[in-house]
Order: C-alpha cells, then structure tokens, then sequence
C-alpha cells in the first residue's frame, strides 16, 4: 500500500508537469497509462520497488526479460515507445530532485540502447519450443550466454563446413550452376548493404528495411519479385529471408542506433567457394532462423511446430518421385498422407505431427516452398514464373516436381537427421 501510495502522488505530479510544459492530453495519458501498468504489474506486484527506484538493472529485467515472457501483445515496435517515457519520466524525477544526478545519468544512458531490448527480443522469438533441450536454451537466453560475437559466428561457420563437408563435396558435383542464382541475389543484397558505411536506416516499428530500399534492391536481384509499390519487407520473399539469415549467420547486424549493417564476417563468406556460400545460405533457411518469422511476426496462430516439421520434410520430400509433375493440392494430399503413415508406423519422436492447418496454406506455399525453388531444389510449372511465387492464389493451382539436385540433398541430408539435430544444438 505505501508503494501504491507513494506511486499514485508521483504520478499525479508527473501529470501536472506535462501539463505545464504545454503536451497534448493523449499524449500525457499514453504516458501516465504505462507507468501505473509498469507501476502496478511489475513494480509492486512482481519486482517490489519504489517507483523512485527505477535504475538501470530495474528497466533491463523490465523490457529485456519479464515484458517478453508476461506481456501477450509486447512486440519490437514497443520497446523504443516504452524507452521514451522512461527517459521522460527519469527527466522529470531529476527536474523536481527526487533522484541524484548520477542515478538520472545512468537510466538516461540505458535508455539510449534500444539494440540490446530489440536484440534479446529477436533471440527469444529464434528459440525452438519443441527441441528437448529447450530448458536449456530458454536459461541460456535468460542469462544471456547465447550473445554471440564475430569469433562466435566464424567458429560456427567453419563448424558446419568442416561437418557437412563431405555432402557439400556431394552436392558440387551435381549441376549446381542454374541453383546459384540465390547466391548471386544474396551476394547482391550484402552488397548493398555494405555500401552504406553507417548502415541503412531502418523502419521505426518492427526494424525492417525501408520500401525505397526495398524496391531498389528488388530491381537488382537476378530473381525479382512482383512487388506492389507499398511492400513492406514481410511481403517479399527473397529480401526478407536475406535480412533474417544474414542477422542469423553474423553477416549483418544492428548498430546501437538501429541501423543496418555488415560485419567483417561477410567478407570471409564471400570469399568461399561459391558451393560453400550456397550450402551456408540454405542452412540459414534450413536451421538456423525459426520459420514462423519468415511469415508473420505477430504471435497470434503462430504455428509452434512448423520449425520442427523441416526434419519430416527431409523424409518426405526424398520420398517423391524425381521429375513427376504433381499438382500442389496433390503434393499436400501426399503430405498428409506420409505424415499419418508416419505416425501409425510410430517414426522416431522428431516427425512432428502438425494439426495447424496454417502451417500448409500459409507459410509453407507463402515462404518455404517459393525459397526451395529459388535453391533449384523444386521446379514450378513454366506457366507461373518466379515474379509470381508471391502471389499465393496463383501459386496453389501451380504444378511443382523435386529435381535432381533436391532429392539428392534431401536424400543425404536426411541420413543426417540424427547428427543434424545434436550439431544444430551443440555448435
């Protein structure tokens, strides 16, 4: 009672003071309306603490932790808004000598760095909830041991390569030269990126590229979408993928300002061999990023089990018939039926079996599928070209067929499954 007390005078003080200096009154209830829900929920109910006590260690547990495990509909467009009121509150704190001016200093610098808020955000949303160890994970994320720094992501680098030489030593005597386009409009897009020595500025609410960089970077790929001139990043495929795997891989990352830059690390994989980028560049889809992310951001529907599902895709896709045509309501009928075949024959415990429906008539023809034809690992039929890969409604009346090269990687790579499973979790 005497925090709640001692919170709602400060308030009420805080209220005439932005009255004073002349703010609209939406804006002062926006203000005051998230600190009696920071004061109520988090400093009196969970965290006890006078509001007077905010400091740096109380807003870092606040955003970088209880708001992304508490809150339902926290988001990354939240985290810079709720930073904002914090330094205003904080101001005001300092103004009416209420707290010391090293104590100000030190909240006013936190305040200044949403990258960390928006880094933890990111690497929580990356976690798998159906691996076993996700316990683990979900601790080492709390505590932050998965931060990663460049040695961290070049150690990885050169773990996969070194693990999965021999199927890319496989997979380059194949005919390899028509699938290498992704690597081009890949290499095109880290470019781009590197050009902008400060990095490019980002949207303010989820931290996605702008649509002037958007469309100037779709009219330079060998593989350009038909993009509406109002996309947002979310509505691409190939740009879209770039920007997670690149982040995912340590090729790209955000300054403290929330641009977006390249690290030194995408001069050592452009430096590969051109098989190697390629096989860098599908583990990015493959294992690295959590698929939901290529769809939607919002945690409503999220398909949980669709990360999982890639190890039964490994199976199913070795068991089509190479160069058969099939009609893609007939791929997802074969689908269904592998996966209750599958789960009557009592597959090991990875053959997820997914009842969300989203997962097939969204993100799957959406994202995944549309990806799979740009590696050169499916073909679509000549009447759809690859401009139309997203439009969705064209894109299911569409005929597909697994080529060569894809059954020859998903054949191997399936072979793999076991050590895939216990190397993704332990590089």
């Amino acid at each position: 009672m005497t925090l709640r007390t001692e919170m709602t005078d400060i308030l009420k003080q805080y209220q005439k003071y932005l009255e004073q200096k002349g703010h609209r009154n939406d804006y002062i209830q926006e203000h005051l309306g998230f600190l009696r829900f920071f004061g109520n929920n988090y400093l009196i109910n969970y965290n006890p603490h006078s509001i007077l006590e905010i400091d740096e260690p109380v807003i870092k547990e606040f955003l970088g932790e209880w708001c992304i495990r508490k809150v339902m509909d926290f988001n990354k467009n939240d985290i810079i808004p709720m930073l904002r009121i914090f330094k205003k509150f904080n101001n005001f704190l300092f103004q009416t000598k209420k707290i010391s001016e090293n104590h100000y200093r030190n909240v006013k610098e936190r305040c200044k760095n949403p990258r960390y808020y928006v880094e933890k955000f990111e690497r929580n949303k990356d976690l798998d909830p159906n691996f076993e160890s996700w316990s683990e994970d979900f601790n080492s994320w709390l505590w932050e041991e998965d931060v990663k720094d460049e040695g961290d992501f070049r150690r990885e680098l050169e773990s996969l390569i070194n693990f999965d030489l021999e199927l890319i030593e496989n997979i380059s005597q194949a005919n390899l030269n028509n699938s290498f386009t992704i690597v081009d409009d890949f290499k095109t897009f880290m470019n781009y990126i590197s050009e902008h020595k400060d990095g490019l500025r980002l949207t303010n609410n989820l931290f996605c590229l702008k649509r002037k960089d958007i469309l100037k970077l779709n009219s330079m790929m060998d593989n350009p979408e038909a993009l509406d001139q109002n996309v947002l990043q979310i509505d691409t495929i190939l740009i879209h993928f770039f920007f997670l795997a690149s982040k995912r891989l340590g090729f790209s990352k955000y300054t403290q300002k929330m641009n977006f830059i390249s690290t030194p690390l995408c001069d050592y994989y452009l430096e590969l061999p051109i098989e190697h980028q390629y096989w860098i560049l599908f583990r990015g889809l493959w294992d690295k990023i959590n698929w939901y992310r290529l769809n939607k951001y919002s945690e409503s529907g999220r398909p949980r089990e669709s990360f999982a599902e890639r190890y039964s895709h490994l199976m199913f896709f070795s068991s089509l018939k190479r160069n058969g045509w099939i009609s893609y309501r007939k791929f997802i009928h074969l689908y269904d039926e592998f996966v209750r075949r599958g789960f009557e024959n009592g597959f090991k415990n990875n053959f997820i079996i997914n009842n969300n429906r989203i997962f097939y008539f969204c993100i799957f023809p959406e994202k995944i599928l549309p990806l799979l034809i740009y590696f050169g690992l499916f073909k679509i039929n000549n009447e759809i070209n690859n401009q139309s890969l997203n439009e969705l409604d064209l894109f299911k009346d569409a005929k597909l067929r697994i080529t060569s090269l894809g059954h020859q990687i998903f054949s191997i790579f399936k072979l793999l499954d076991d050590e895939l499973i216990s190397f993704t979790k332990t590089e």
